[in-house]
């Protein structure tokens, strides 16, 4: 099945629940290093080969955490957004 995959068209999936990521209080690319296939997420990341899933922001209640997490995604697709 793996023979047939368009790697031009292959993602690695990044999978962060939001609300077990604001709880930590790090930056949000800090955060996704620190998973355990981080050194693979972070390549992707870099390559362009990352599909980032952000799950949960709806379950962050404090307005400033959820500010917070807000302007994280932000700088981070600013940083990779030439990948």
């Amino acid at each position: 099945m793996l023979a047939y995959l368009n790697k031009d068209l292959a993602f690695i999936s990044i999978y962060i629940r939001i609300s077990e990521y604001s709880e930590k209080r790090v930056d949000l690319f800090d955060h996704i290093k620190s998973q355990r296939s981080g050194k693979l997420f972070e390549w992707a990341l870099k390559n362009g080969k990352a599909l980032v899933l952000l799950d949960g922001l709806d379950e962050v209640i404090d307005t400033s955490v959820r500010m917070k997490v807000t302007d994280d995604v932000k700088n981070l697709i600013s940083l990779f957004s030439n990948s």
